[in-house]
């Protein structure tokens, strides 16, 4: 029985120090200014992560009943989750050529003309005008509005599972908005993809999404099942 636990969490051990390679190794091709990353790319090492370091915690929770050791182990999971979006995300926001306008750009005025929209509906009213007649243009718009909407739902999501704080609407509901509103005065300040008030409400929409899928019950059910929220 001893032989089994020490393979056990020397297994566990293993795939722990797997998943930080690589969350380390992801790291430096997001921050690595002279490296292009794929979208691809970034997808394939995210479920690489996610699944090793899933292995690693079910193989963990079956090796113990204890309800602490096993809300602990969903706790730091989530925590893995969190760490590896952050620095997704960062990575894309501020090393992706493909948001870079800082080469294309004379001075911050011609940014505030081009990228820069605070009036309600504009963005959609300038995208289906410019796209009524390409399709894939307007298919890569639509992807873009989806991933405006999603792009804070992961966050929303692992806080509410974190921080028990964060549970209550308005607090909830604060610290997202101001989250939001900061990354988009970095981007802003580093001529980094478009600021406009439609982006900005879809990422709140977003968030507020998360919130509501968070307590709902059947989802409710499952965080409480595998310890993810206290029961």
């Amino acid at each position: 029985m001893k032989k089994e636990q020490v393979l056990r969490a020397s297994l566990v051990s293993i795939l722990f120090i797997l998943a930080g390679i690589i969350l380390s190794y992801s790291v430096s091709l997001e921050f690595h200014p002279d490296r292009t990353v794929s979208y691809l790319s970034r997808i394939q090492w995210a479920v690489f992560f996610v699944a090793v370091l899933t292995i690693a915690v079910v193989i963990a929770w079956k090796g113990t009943e204890s309800y602490q050791i096993r809300h602990a182990l969903m706790k730091s999971y989530t925590c893995g989750l969190l760490l590896y979006y952050l620095f997704a995300v960062l990575g894309l926001l501020f090393f992706s050529r493909d948001l870079a306008h800082i080469d294309q750009i004379a001075d911050q005025k011609e940014y505030l003309d081009r990228y820069v929209s605070l009036i309600p509906f504009e963005t959609y009213r300038q995208m289906f005008e410019q796209y009524s007649s390409d399709v894939l243009a307007l298919r890569d718009s639509v992807i873009l509005f989806a991933g405006r909407l999603a792009a804070f739902l992961p966050l929303g999501l692992f806080l509410l599972i974190l921080i028990r704080a964060l549970r209550r609407f308005w607090r909830y509901t604060l610290v997202m908005t101001g989250s939001i509103l900061i990354v988009e005065i970095f981007q802003f300040s580093f001529f980094l993809g478009s600021v406009t008030l439609d982006g900005i409400v879809l990422n709140v929409l977003g968030a507020e999404f998360a919130y509501l899928t968070f307590w709902n019950p059947w989802v409710q059910k499952f965080l409480r099942k595998f310890c993810f929220v206290e029961t």
